[in-house]
This record gives structure tokens, C-alpha cells and sequence, in this order.
């Protein structure tokens, strides 16, 4: 699980912004460093919030409400954090080897990710999120006295307080500055998590004490707020009998979902599953247009099924007659759907989301080449 990446990503974009490299003693930097730690960590963790936990959160308990009020107490905090962290990718590249530059960055990235699930962990102690937890994790952001900048006046908290007067120290060094107001907003300094880290951690828990029913209740739970890789992943355990009793029909209907999502795995599977006769009766047609759709969509954001869904694509058609390809791209993408969506229902899964399918049929959408019309037409 690449559960840094957005983190890594933001600081690698924010390095373009400020080259200079303060003259500051080493354990000044140490304290700058640390005291980034510490912010930088909260913000990912209330990032995670609003994606697990919006639809429980509401009224005087709206996430979405209480992270906006957070970020504009603590933003010049995270301004002088964020740009503590761009510092410190610059003087890993001034005075590093690509290679271990590239190393330390990731370690940065990887500190901060490590630390926000280890503060969730505080609460949630790697279970799925609940509406009782979920209101236990957001208190912590409602408070003033909580911020970083008053820790040092707050009972049990002194012991941070240096943090705020560092981040202070910061805002006030001649070399710092503001980054450009596009990166200056709610969505960038705290909407950098995209991970649904709370339920991951429970679903690696769940794997560790060999928990099953945890792992699908896990992939469940994504799968209910729109996650195409966790339908793809559920599909996958029911074909292959994985964590559950193998069901294709059940699989038959979490890919239908995936696709559904937007992930080109899902019908690129449906697909497998029409030309091999899995669980359905063979349709070589059928199966020949759920790879042109696959690979269609595979061809925007992903190399590898693009590769995978062009290869069954072109093995399959070289096995069709010309008038089977044809009768394929003539099909009416409203027909399709009604077919596969047919498979879906008879499949016993809930059906999350409908794709979304253009008009006319799939030669006109430029899903199946129309070059391969020859001679003929959809009409003749």
C-alpha cells in the first residue's frame, strides 16, 4: 500500500518554490524539523478524517466544518512547516547523491504518513472506522487550546509548546517565504491524504491475526464509498476462492462494480470471464467488446491494463471471423449495458454505481476501430 505518495508528491512540487538554503545551526534545524513533524502528521490525520468519516460527521460534529476552522487557525503554521519540509528536500539534494537524496525524501514522506496512522491508531486501534470512533478521533480539532501555537499555555500539553514558538521562529527567518497562493489553500495543506488509512490499517490487522471476515468486511467498506480497486480486489477473492467460498457469480458482480467505478480491471475481468465461461455461458462477442472497452479506458492513466486488455483484445479477435468484429462494434452501447448489467443483478451483489455509456454504438465512440467496417455497414 503506497499510503505516502500524496505526501511525497506535495513536497517534491513545493521544492520548485523556495532554492535558498537557510544558514542555521544544526540544532535549529533539528527543532524546525521536528516541530514540521508534528503538524504536518495532524494535518494528514484530518485529511484522513473527512475521507473516512464525513458521512457520520454531521452538524456540530461536521468534519468538513471543523477541518476548514482547523486549518485557518493553524495555517501560518503550516505554511512555515510545509516550507520547513521543502527546505530540507533541498538541502538533501545539494548535498546527496541522487539516489540517497531520492531515499531521504521518501523517508521524510514516510515519517510523516507513520506518524498520522500512529495518532489514528490512538483511537481507532486499527478497527473500521465507526460513527463512535470517528466522533472520538475529531475532538482533538475542535479546540483551540489544542493548536500549535497554544500548547505551550495548555495543561498537559507544555511539553510541546517549543513547537509553536519554532514554527513562529520560522514565519520570521529573512529567508522565508510564502508559498504561491494556489498552494496556500484548505485542499492542499490538508486534503493531501487520498488513502482511506484507517481502513487499510485494519484490513493489514485483520490479515495479521488471520481475521477473514475482517479482511472482506474491510474491502466492503471501501467498496461502499466508491472504491474501485476494493471491488476489483472483492472479485478477485470470490473467483479465486481467497478469504471467502469461490462464488464467479459473486465475482460477476463486484467486477460489474469495478468497472462501474471507473477501473478498467473490472471489465477487462467480465471480459475473461465471457470468453472462458466462468460462471456464465461463453460469449466470444461480448467478450471482444469488454476488452475494446477495457483497453479504451486503460489507454488514459494505466500502462499495465492497457497492456493486459490490449493482449486479450488482439487474441481474441484474431480467433472471430470479420463479420463476428463487426457485429461487435455494432453493438449499441445501451444493448451492452443492458447485457452486463443483466449478469450483474443475476449475481446476488449489490450494485454501487452505473457506468457511465456513451450513445450510439461502440464503432461510433471509437471504442472498436472502423476501419474494421470494410465494405459493410452497422445497417447492411
Amino acid at each position: 500500500m503506497k499510503i505516502y505518495r500524496a505526501v511525497l508528491a506535495l513536497l517534491i512540487l513545493l521544492t520548485g518554490q523556495q532554492s535558498a538554503i537557510a544558514q542555521i545551526s544544526d540544532q535549529e534545524i533539528e527543532r524546525r524539523e521536528a516541530a514540521a513533524g508534528f503538524i504536518l502528521p495532524a494535518a494528514m490525520g484530518l485529511g484522513v478524517l473527512r475521507l473516512e468519516c464525513s458521512k457520520w460527521l454531521q452538524g456540530d460534529e461536521d468534519v468538513n466544518r471543523i477541518a476548514k476552522a482547523w486549518w485557518e487557525r493553524n495555517r501560518e503554521s503550516l505554511d512555515a512547516a510545509i516550507w520547513v519540509s521543502s527546505q530540507a528536500v533541498h538541502r538533501y539534494r545539494a548535498i546527496m547523491a541522487p539516489e540517497k537524496a531520492a531515499l531521504a525524501e521518501r523517508q521524510m514522506a514516510q515519517a510523516i504518513g507513520s506518524a498520522a496512522l500512529a495518532t489514528l491508531r490512538a483511537v481507532f486501534a486499527s478497527q473500521l472506522p465507526t460513527p463512535q470512533l470517528c466522533q472520538k478521533a475529531i475532538q482533538r480539532y475542535k479546540f483551540k487550546e489544542l493548536d500549535v501555537v497554544n500548547l505551550s499555555k495548555t495543561p498537559g500539553y507544555e511539553r510541546f509548546g517549543e513547537f509553536g514558538e519554532t514554527l513562529k521562529r520560522v514565519a520570521a527567518d529573512k529567508d522565508f517565504r510564502p508559498m504561491e497562493e494556489k498552494f496556500r489553500t484548505f485542499d492542499a495543506q490538508v486534503s493531501i491524504a487520498n488513502n482511506p488509512l484507517i481502513t487499510l490499517d485494519a484490513i493489514e490487522a485483520a490479515k495479521v491475526s488471520k481475521d477473514v471476515a475482517g479482511v472482506v468486511r474491510g474491502f466492503e467498506s471501501l467498496a461502499e464509498r466508491g472504491n474501485s480497486r476494493a471491488a476489483q480486489t472483492l472479485g478477485i477473492f470470490y473467483l479465486n476462492g481467497q478469504y471467502v467460498s469461490r462464488n464467479p457469480q459473486a465475482a460477476r458482480g463486484w467486477f460489474y462494480n469495478s468497472w462501474a467505478m471507473g477501473n478498467p480491471e473490472g471489465i477487462n475481468a467480465l471480459g475473461v470471464m465471457l470468453r472462458d465461461a466462468i460462471g456464465i455461458p461463453a460469449d466470444s462477442k461480448l467478450a471482444l467488446v469488454a476488452f475494446a472497452i477495457a483497453k479504451q479506458m486503460a489507454s488514459k492513466d494505466s500502462a499495465e491494463a492497457f497492456q493486459r486488455s490490449a493482449s486479450n483484445y488482439s487474441r481474441l479477435s484474431q480467433q472471430l471471423t470479420s463479420m463476428d468484429v463487426v457485429g461487435a462494434g455494432c453493438l449499441n452501447w445501451s444493448d451492452l449495458h443492458s447485457k452486463l448489467h443483466q449478469l450483474a443483478e443475476q449475481s446476488g451483489v449489490t450494485l454501487l454505481a452505473s457506468p457511465t455509456v456513451p450513445q450510439g454504438n461502440l464503432f461510433d465512440s471509437g471504442t472498436l476501430d472502423k476501419a474494421q467496417l470494410e465494405s459493410t455497414s452497422c445497417r447492411s
